[in-house]
C-alpha cells in the first residue's frame, strides 16, 4: 500500500500552519522507495523557501542505507544528536539510531 499520498497531504496541511518546526520521524520505516524519497525531497525544497522548518529524524539503518546510496543524507536535514536532545528533552534515546 502506498502511503505517500496521504503523508504529502497531512505534511501540506501542517506546513500551512505557524509551526516552528515540522519534525518528520522516520524512526517506524521498515522502508523508503522512490516515491517517499520525492515526497521528502519536495519537502525539504518548499522548506527552505519557508523558513527551514523541516527536521527529519533518522530511520533504522537500512532506511538511512538508502539515503546514503541515494546521495540524499547531506542534502536532506535530518538532525544530528544534540538537536535531537534540545527538540525531545528526556526522550532522546529511542530517536538516535
Amino acid at each position: 500500500m502506498n502511503s505517500v499520498p496521504a503523508f504529502e497531504g497531512e505534511l501540506k496541511r501542517v506546513e500551512s500552519t505557524d509551526a516552528r518546526q515540522i519534525i518528520v520521524d522516520l524512526s517506524g520505516l521498515n522502508s523508503i522507495g522512490s516515491d517517499g524519497l520525492k515526497a521528502l525531497i519536495n519537502a525539504n525544497t518548499r522548506s527552505r523557501r519557508d523558513g527551514n522548518r523541516l527536521i527529519l529524524v533518522h530511520g533504522p539503518k537500512q532506511v538511512q542505507k538508502t539515503f546514503e546510496r541515494t546521495g540524499l543524507l547531506a542534502p536532506l536535514p535530518f538532525a544530528n544528536e544534540n538537536e535531537l536532545r534540545s527538540l525531545y528533552p528526556g526522550h532522546v534515546s529511542h530517536l538516535i539510531a
